[in-house]
């Protein structure tokens, strides 16, 4: 199993963690090491999770490990070490405590180190886990047959790590945290999960960065990506008429005149540049769609009404009364049916059919990825039919490098 290690942690853990009589031992190490990786590997490839922080329950890990002292002492060290920092107080019944990467090795260079199961009866039992795990087998397939680093990514990595041994175990190279899922594409480490059977697929193409996409090719040929204009705004339209549906509250020949603006400026791409302007933001667009977010969509309800919500509730006074019927619960509900509904149309509808009928195609969250300009025209034409039967008209923006 192929682990993560900030450099100096790494170093530290393999000179001091020894057994009672002062002996190294690898596989009480491991017990270190899994819980930095575990960290190393929510911060490069689950963000949006990760900025919350990330709960290591302790019941959890002591199964793992084996014993609850193992757990404790793993713990302390790191935390007294600085690698690790508790970021909030466990709630009985609610959450474990949440922990993050400490700053000061939050940017420091990785190594990637493989563990066999002979290593420690820890690998073992991860190795079973990740097979366990919900693999989206058909992406997974596509990755592993069309997905390679091109000329152009071989000499970035090159560039700065000097000639990539064939292995991985030939020689320890310390790179940057943000080149793993390039070097992740040269050896052909590849991951592609779905959660659930509604939820979205998680893959190395979800988890590399834009600017670096330009360095792998799909197919022989440079990415073609087509995705929804302000995707996750225009998508949430359904759900609040199903919950209109749902309180009888839905009557499409008499819709409020600020859905009726809500649904136009969606589909034609200008609802953040809209909103952008009533609230008088004065940073860039991307930062806007950000704060938009954690304002209005993902944020849990409250009276508080800073400047961006303040302008959509101004504008969009009933949306934003079903997005808050939605959140009354849970918070989370609403991004939820968000996502549920993002996948059925691009992963249960539009991948599956272009999978059957040959394409070879992936997805990327609200994206679809081609690799020639046939599959991706198809592909916008299949996502417009879906959309159709809600009575949405989306506009596209395509990314083609």
């Amino acid at each position: 199993m192929l682990f993560f290690l900030p450099v100096a942690a790494y170093d530290a853990v393999r000179l001091e963690i020894t057994t009672p009589s002062g002996k190294p031992s690898i596989s009480l190490q491991i017990n270190y090491y899994y819980i930095l990786h575990h960290l190393v590997w929510k911060r490069t490839f689950a963000k949006d999770e990760y900025e919350k922080g990330i709960p290591l329950c302790t019941e959890l890990l002591k199964e793992l490990f084996q014993k609850g002292k193992v757990v404790t002492d793993v713990l302390k060290y790191l935390q007294d070490k600085r690698y690790i920092v508790k970021v909030k107080q466990h709630q009985q019944g609610v959450h474990s405590s949440l922990f993050k990467l400490h700053p000061s090795i939050e940017t420091q260079l990785v190594y990637q180190i493989e563990f066999l199961s002979l290593d420690s009866s820890l690998i073992k039992k991860l190795n079973h886990r990740q097979q366990s795990q919900l693999m989206d087998i058909k992406q997974l397939n596509i990755i592993k047959k069309n997905i390679k680093l091109n000329e152009e990514g071989i000499k970035y990595l090159e560039a700065k790590y000097g000639k990539l041994p064939e292995s991985r175990r030939d020689i320890l190279i310390a790179v940057q945290r943000t080149d793993l899922n390039l070097l992740g594409y040269f050896y052909g480490d590849f991951f592609a999960v779905r959660p659930d059977s509604k939820s979205r697929t998680y893959s190395n193409l979800t988890q590399t960065q834009r600017t670096k996409r330009k360095l792998i090719d799909f197919n022989g040929a440079s990415l073609k990506m087509t995705d929804i204009s302000n995707s996750q705004v225009l998508l949430c339209i359904p759900i609040i008429i199903e919950k209109m549906k749902a309180l009888k509250a839905y009557h499409p020949d008499n819709l409020p005149p600020d859905f009726i603006l809500f649904k136009t400026l969606c589909e034609e791409g200008k609802i953040y540049d809209y909103l952008l302007k009533c609230s008088n933001f004065s940073g860039s667009r991307n930062e806007f769609k950000q704060q938009f977010f954690k304002e209005v969509f993902f944020c849990r309800n409250s009276k508080q009404l800073p400047p961006i919500k303040k302008a959509f509730v101004n504008q969009f006074p009933t949306i934003f009364h079903y997005i808050t019927l939605y959140k009354q619960f849970n918070h989370a509900n609403f991004a939820t049916a968000l996502q549920e509904f993002e996948a059925s149309i691009m992963i249960d509808s539009v991948f599956y059919k272009m999978q059957n009928e040959g394409k070879i195609v992936l997805t990327l969250h609200d994206a679809i990825i081609c690799s020639n300009y046939e599959d991706l025209k198809y592909a916008e034409l299949l996502i417009e039919k879906e959309l159709s039967s809600y009575n949405l008209k989306p506009t596209f923006k395509r990314e083609l490098e």
